[in-house]
């Protein structure tokens, strides 16, 4: 059986073709991805919810007896956030590495997990820098928009009560929460793109930051980005809450034979058994939140690779040197064919 050909990521795409394209994409390589996700990924979740679960338990089984057993609980739920944090780390590292291996592949099928891993080994210390540098950048954005909605809420308040008009005060609050989801787009728009940059592009951290906000507000490129961004979100939260079916059923029972068994809403509360399987639960939530997330930071590299065209037209060179060529008569034939 024939591969499918190789996707180029800098390339013209219009909203379609960029999740055309991330879908093609992770089914080219959904078996690489799988094992990555499952044997890099998973397993810190599985031990930090291990830890938690333990600490529940724990909690639990000697809140009467031992008066010290809240600080051991807080010393497992500690521990496992860490894990929890460590394994995020290596979800983004492992995703974007692959792509990097994947655009100087000459077979991309012949990838390994072992090749990612000592990818990700070599360069560990350089993406735990890369994602503290884009949590803080982001959190500085996200506060300062979250300032700016929290004085648009005044205002609407304010503004409300005097002019007594409930009408402006909804067209106000209306604005804060678009404005809010807008500009959350945007610090994703900004930030994930420069995981894509560094591995790529092979740039460094600082000139990766400064070309994701000169790709972002390059010429008719802004809007795009932001819906992009917010489909790919809406894409992933539909397909993790789709996998959370089983484990919102399961939930939905106990959580219904604990009312039906006669018991109070603190007695529930307050049993292991129930807050083992919120533990579970929540578990169950973060392992269908990595999958999905998948779709999400491929659609933004093909993202980052369309805006990057658009700016800079940086493979022209590329395109003409391979006119009349079999691939780009193919490439020709499958932009057509979209």
């Amino acid at each position: 059986m024939n591969q499918s050909p190789k996707l180029n990521f800098n390339q013209y795409r219009d909203i379609g073709q960029i999740f055309n394209s991330t879908f093609t994409f992770i089914k080219q390589n959904f078996g690489i991805l799988f094992k990555l996700i499952t044997t890099i990924s998973i397993p810190p979740i599985l031990l930090a919810a291990g830890l938690i679960i333990y600490g529940i338990y724990t909690f639990i089984e000697n809140i009467d007896a031992d008066n010290l057993s809240f600080f051991y609980s807080f010393i497992y739920f500690s521990i496992a956030t860490l894990i929890v944090i460590l394994g995020g780390m290596l979800f983004i590292a492992c995703i974007f590495e692959f792509i990097a291996i994947y655009k100087e592949s000459d077979d991309y099928t012949k990838i390994t997990t072992a090749q990612v891993w000592s990818q990700i080994r070599k360069n560990f210390w350089n993406w735990v820098g890369k994602i503290i540098l884009w949590t803080l950048i982001s959190a500085t954005l996200s506060s300062i928009i979250s300032m700016i909605v929290f004085m648009v809420f005044g205002a609407a308040m304010v503004i409300s009560i005097f002019s007594q008009s409930m009408i402006l005060y909804f067209i106000f609050i209306i604005g804060a929460y678009a404005f809010s989801f807008i500009t959350s787009a945007y610090v994703q728009s900004i930030g994930i793109p420069i995981f894509f940059i560094t591995a790529h592009d092979k740039k460094e951290i600082i000139p990766a930051i400064g070309k994701a906000f000169q790709l972002m507000h390059a010429k008719g490129n802004f809007w795009k980005g932001i819906f992009v961004t917010l489909l790919g979100n809406l894409v992933q939260y539909i397909l993790t809450y789709s996998f959370m079916v089983p484990g919102t059923i399961l939930f939905a029972v106990v959580a219904f034979n604990f009312k039906e068994s006669g018991a109070s809403f603190d007695e529930i509360t307050e049993s292991s058994s129930m807050l083992i399987v919120i533990a579970i639960f929540v578990t169950l939530y973060y392992i269908a939140l990595l999958y999905s997330t998948v779709i999400y930071f491929v659609s933004q590299s093909f993202k980052t690779g369309d805006l990057n065209e658009r700016a800079f037209g940086s493979n022209l060179l590329e395109r003409i040197n391979q006119i009349g060529t079999k691939r780009n008569l193919d490439d020709d034939f499958q932009k057509e064919t979209y």
